[in-house]
Order: C-alpha cells, then sequence, then structure tokens
C-alpha cells in the first residue's frame, strides 16, 4: 500500500448542525463500481454503536472497540484496541447480484503504537487477507485486495445466505489500530484487478460452497 501524510485541521463542508456528514462514498483506488459497504466510513453511529456492523465482543465485555475521531478523511473512524483477546467487527457483503466474480477490498489503516502481543487482521470469509503482528508505528496507509465474491455467506445452508463476509479483528496494548474507508467493490480495471496480468490466486476465494 501507499502511505499519505495527514497535515493540517480538519474542515468539515457538510454541516448538518449537528455532525459532519460525508460527502463521497469511500471508494477503492481505480475503481467506480458501488461500494457494497453500509456505514464505510463509520460516519453512523457513535461510541460503541456502530451501525452496520457486528461487533463480536460487547462493550460489556470489552470496551475498546469504538467509533473516534478523527478519520481518515472524514470526521470519525473505527478504534480497535481489544485487552487481552482478539476482538473485532464483521459485516456481510451481498454480493448476489454477481456471483463468482472478482471484487476488491480496500481500506485505510493506522497504527498508533508499536507494542509487543499486538496483531491485526482483515479476513474475507475466515481467510486472511492481512495479518499483522508486532508491527511498528504507521500512519494512514491504503490496503487493497482482490477476493472472489461467492454470493454465499459461507453458512451451513446455501439457501439462506447472501453474501461474502468481511471481518476486521486487532489486539492492540496499549493503544489502537484505527480502520477507516472501507470498500467491496466489483472489480471492473482490467489494470487493477489482475495480479501480474492473470486472474487472483484461487485461495483469496475463500470458503465456497
Amino acid at each position: 500500500g501507499q502511505m499519505y501524510a495527514i497535515a493540517g485541521p480538519f474542515t468539515c463542508s457538510n454541516w448538518n448542525g449537528t455532525t459532519c456528514q460525508p460527502t463521497t462514498t469511500p471508494s477503492c483506488m481505480g475503481l467506480n463500481t458501488p461500494n457494497l459497504v453500509q456505514n464505510p466510513g463509520f460516519e453512523l453511529g457513535s461510541g460503541f454503536n456502530i451501525t452496520d456492523w457486528a461487533v463480536a465482543w460487547p462493550s460489556s465485555v470489552d470496551p475498546n472497540v469504538f467509533i473516534t475521531s478523527p478519520g481518515y478523511s472524514s470526521p470519525q473512524s473505527l478504534a480497535l484496541g481489544a485487552i487481552p483477546g482478539v476482538n473485532g467487527v464483521s459485516q456481510m457483503i451481498n454480493t448476489t447480484a454477481n456471483p463468482n466474480q472478482i471484487y476488491m477490498v480496500c481500506f485505510w489503516l493506522q497504527n498508533s503504537t508499536s507494542a509487543a502481543g499486538s496483531s491485526f487482521q482483515a479476513q474475507w470469509n475466515g481467510q486472511n487477507l492481512l495479518q499483522m503482528v508486532d508491527n511498528a508505528v504507521f500512519g494512514w496507509t491504503y490496503y487493497s485486495f482482490l477476493v472472489y465474491g461467492t454470493g454465499n455467506c459461507g453458512g451451513a445452508s446455501p439457501y439462506s445466505c447472501a453474501g461474502d463476509l468481511l471481518n476486521f479483528q486487532a489486539v492492540q496494548i496499549p493503544s489502537y489500530y484505527y480502520l477507516d474507508d472501507v470498500s467491496v467493490q466489483l472489480c471492473n480495471n482490467a489494470t487493477v484487478c489482475t495480479v501480474n496480468g492473470q486472474p487472483p490466486s484461487p485461495i483469496q476465494r475463500g470458503k465456497q460452497r
């Protein structure tokens, strides 16, 4: 991924009298297809109320996953700093309109403190796209991955499912990872949707049913 430095004060161009509203929907670089993620920039909700995302462990058990400010390019982002075990968020992505196609998963991530015992994973249908362990401090960094959208959630019955599972989980001691601007988009750009001119590896397909 590429690293970008954020400088200067944040200003809001779309103030509704209460909160700053996002002016654009996050998008993966090089794509113009719709973003299938709901609440991709964590602008909806506050604190432990993380709209459209399922939290693995509630705040009564782990109070270290919450909406905070600022974000990468917007007022809010998601802080992930579970102690002592792993906690995270997930969302079922509706790929049923275009099953068995290549999609791009992208997001912006920041790590505020170097710490032994910390880790971060981004997963598609239970398969790691990104796994970090004991990594150094880094500013807002863009990550993108090619995956196959099955149109099936990978559950016990293919008739009761409606998409693919996107999951982010972390442990961060003593501080936080920050996640923002998450996108899952149908990949329609031949330049960015191939690896060395070929479709992505089958290992990125995740669980097939």
